[in-house]
């Protein structure tokens, strides 16, 4: 009577990182493996791509073997506050009152004005969004962004205290400059964020 031996199949665990869902299954199928579980959570990876796998890309297993993908939901927004001198390395304009936590604007060329260099946090921050908290007896007149050059690169009309507005950085912001006309109207600005 003849022996049958039973060779198992192996095949190896195909790269999916950066794969859609749809084409990381595709090649987990065509891998002759399972497509198994899969979990979403945010990453830095494109939203609905492979950002993890379960087993590892290169290894081999039996074929039939359940591979497990974890879905990117794109990078996790949030409100990142900016707003105290750890933030901003010196004001060209206004100042620091360390006992009330706040900035202050100074009257210079017949207009209120802050305006404050960022720090190290600069380069390639690209946030879509602004919330600034002032007290004044009217409303910003101008809030602009500057480059390295010292030009405008973004500016807005009548910013409303607490306000989420959008924004779009396209550069490096190396100063925020906040004003509001006439003399007797000095602000204090009490908190500065940034949607990222």
């Amino acid at each position: 009577m003849p022996f049958l031996f039973y060779v198992p199949k192996y095949t190896i665990v195909p790269d999916l990182y950066d794969l859609s869902q749809a084409a990381a299954e595709a090649a987990i199928v065509a891998a002759d493996l399972v497509v198994g579980s899969s979990d979403s959570a945010y990453d830095e990876i494109t939203a609905g791509n492979v950002y993890a796998q379960s087993p590892a890309a290169g290894l081999m297993v039996h074929a039939g073997t359940s591979v497990d993908i974890n879905i990117s939901l794109g990078p996790e927004h949030y409100w990142d506050q900016k707003f105290y001198p750890t933030s901003w390395t010196s004001a060209l304009y206004g100042t620091w009152d360390s006992g009330n936590q706040r900035w202050q604007s100074a009257f210079v060329g017949g207009a209120n004005t802050l305006s404050i260099y960022s720090g190290g946090w600069r380069t390639g921050y690209r946030p879509t969004k602004i919330r600034i908290d002032y007290n004044s007896i009217s409303v910003i007149t101008y809030l602009r962004f500057k480059n390295s050059g010292g030009s405008n690169f973004v500016i807005y009309t009548s910013y409303n205290t607490g306000v989420e507005l959008n924004i779009n950085i396209t550069q490096d912001i190396y100063r925020m400059e906040l004003q509001t006309p006439g003399i007797n109207d000095t602000f204090y600005v009490t908190n500065i964020e940034f949607y990222i």
